[in-house]
């Protein structure tokens, strides 16, 4: 069974999942796929949500220019919709500028 929507939705949570867990490596791959197959199904909102958890795990690497790109495509997607992660996504790159 070839599923692509089952497995941008069983990426997305494991890549979350390996975030929290340290495993970076493991996190990138998951988000990557995820972000690949949410774009190709034209899910917006589920992209908008993998480029920021993908801006997470590019930060917590020390990867902060890819983090910063991240956060911003996402601001980009999550803000029109009105989706209430944007703030937060928002906030994030306001520190990260802060920081710069």
């Amino acid at each position: 069974m070839n599923d692509q929507w089952s497995v941008a939705w069983a990426s997305y949570p494991l890549g979350l999942a390996y975030q929290q867990t340290n495993q970076h490596d493991e996190a990138l791959k998951q988000h990557q796929l995820a972000l690949k197959l949410f774009r190709r199904f034209d899910d917006r909102r589920c992209e908008g949500l993998t480029l920021a958890a993908l801006g997470d795990t590019f930060h917590a690497t020390g990867q902060h220019d890819d983090a910063r790109r991240s956060w911003q495509q996402a601001l980009q997607i999550l803000d029109p919709l009105g989706d209430p992660h944007a703030g937060a996504v928002r906030s994030l790159i306001a520190k990260a500028e802060r920081a710069k």
